[in-house]
């Protein structure tokens, strides 16, 4: 998922929550009460009075709900359950309340029911629906949203510093492991190669050192030999000597000699101490050898 599709997802999200904004605040007012239809029923009911029980309440197609007393406010008929059943109910539900009347006789009320807080009560269901329902979707959309943000970026990224650390660690063997269709594949990938490149600049380092360590002490082997010799010379030519002049001179040069031998010695042994070639033979002495 590239960041076009995100913005795709979020901008179709905003549209269809916008829509159903719409949807839910649009006008809600109650469509005004039709005065024909009214006077249809109460002119109907009137002529059917006398036979009101017998053929049923008229006009029924009008779809509205209403209530008809007699004179004495005791209830006739009534098209449904839970309709205002008196005057008094039918005024505090603000009813449309009118007279029926035939040849100027007054014969009752004819009560139209007072829809209004019914259709309030369902539209305030419906908008809690709604509601829930944008902050539930909304609430899904930021969770999607955030984990793919942790797997796109944060992720990459902790690896990354994984990465670092064993780099740090001198643990150059252990590759760098990412997503080539992460926007940050070809990121990671310049560290990976920077690991091997460090890989093989430590490997040529160990070989130099190591080639260094050994010519160091193929020196020291080497010069040994002629080292041995000017002692032996020395040597025989002390032995030889008839004057004390002579004599001083060749002890000095036979000193030196024994001098830079010791030098060549420690540094023999430590070369061949740290190419790890150093053979040592371990024995028993006695103790009489610290005296």
């Amino acid at each position: 998922m590239n960041i076009k599709k995100v913005i795709l997802i979020i901008a179709l999200s905003l549209m269809s929550y916008s829509a159903i904004i719409f949807y839910a605040f649009q006008d809600r007012s109650v469509d005004k009460i039709d005065v024909v239809a009214v006077n249809d029923i109460a002119e109907s009911i009137a002529e059917q009075w006398e036979t009101l029980d017998q053929n049923g309440l008229p006009c029924l197609n009008y779809g509205f709900d209403y209530v008809v007393l007699d004179n004495k406010d005791s209830l006739v008929a009534a098209t449904g359950e839970g309709l205002n059943y008196s005057l008094n109910a039918a005024i505090s539900n603000r009813d449309t309340v009118i007279e029926l009347k035939k040849y100027d006789t007054a014969l009752g009320i004819l009560i139209i029911y007072n829809d209004t807080g019914d259709v309030w009560v369902r539209y305030r269901g419906t908008l809690l629906a709604i509601t829930m329902f944008i902050i539930i979707s909304a609430a899904i959309l930021c969770l999607i949203y955030a984990i793919w943000i942790d797997r796109s970026i944060y992720r990459p990224f902790r690896k990354l510093q994984n990465f670092a650390r064993h780099v740090a660690e001198g643990r150059l063997d252990l590759p760098l492991e990412m997503d080539k269709g992460n926007r940050f594949g070809a990121f990671t990938e310049s560290f990976d190669l920077m690991r091997e490149e460090l890989g093989k600049a430590r490997e040529n380092e160990r070989i130099a050192n190591q080639s260094k360590k050994e010519l160091v002490a193929s020196l020291s082997h080497d010069i040994k030999t002629p080292v041995a010799s000017i002692k032996a010379v020395s040597e025989v030519m002390y032995a030889r000597a008839k004057e004390e002049y002579d004599r001083k001179q060749l002890e000095t040069i036979n000193a030196k000699a024994d001098q830079i031998n010791t030098l060549i010695t420690n540094m023999f042994n430590a070369t061949l101490e740290e190419l790890q070639e150093l053979k040592v033979t371990a024995t028993e002495q006695s103790s009489q050898i610290l005296y």
